[in-house]
């Protein structure tokens, strides 16, 4: 088991206006309100960035800090939306999470790329928690497979094709149906 601290920062706090809980074991406080970012306001069809960043925004200035969006949202704009949305320092006052789409991992090279994608779209080295999206017993059975051999789930850390570095956690458990798997969320990038 890998052990990794993270201290947050007193900023991403604001216990005026929020009430805040335990983030499971780790060293953090996750606001009782989290912004999903599968249901943003449209126009058109698309989403309508100005209401859309006017709610993040105004939701992250009263004390919000986590944040959760999918590779599928909003046909594949809500991460792209939330890498335009929190420039300006907002992406350091929160904890980000986003989920790999499960059903297009088919070899283990798919989840570097997918992440490289996820990444490249939310317009950040890394994310704060990277969870596993319609987890089934199809791909607990076949893709989970490539992704144990491939990781070893014993790695501290790993280098993809890009270069990029990044350490993971790996010590969450996701339970479905009779299935435990394990999920990984990357700490850091660089």
């Amino acid at each position: 088991m890998i052990t990794i601290t993270i201290k947050a920062p007193q900023y991403l706090y604001r216990e005026d206006v929020m009430q805040y809980r335990n983030f499971g074991r780790l060293d953090f406080k996750v606001s009782a309100l989290g912004f999903g970012a599968m249901r943003l306001p449209t126009k058109d069809g698309a989403i309508d960035e100005t209401k859309a960043t006017e709610m993040i925004h105004f939701a992250i200035d009263q004390g919000l800090n986590y944040i959760d969006t999918a590779y599928n949202y909003h046909r594949g704009e809500s991460e792209s939306f939330l890498g335009r949305a929190l420039r300006g320092g907002y992406r350091d006052r929160v904890k980000l999470a986003t989920k790999m789409p499960t059903w297009l991992v088919n070899d283990s090279s798919d989840f570097d790329k997918l992440l490289n994608t996820q990444l490249d779209r939310l317009q950040v080295d890394f994310v704060d928690f990277y969870l596993l999206h319609s987890l089934s017993t199809s791909w607990t059975s076949t893709c989970f497979t490539h992704w144990t051999h491939a990781s070893g789930l014993r790695c501290a850390s790993s280098e993809s094709a890009s270069g990029r570095k990044r350490q993971l956690l790996l010590d969450v458990s996701v339970t479905y149906a009779s299935h435990s798997t394990a999920a990984m969320r990357s700490s850091s990038r660089s």
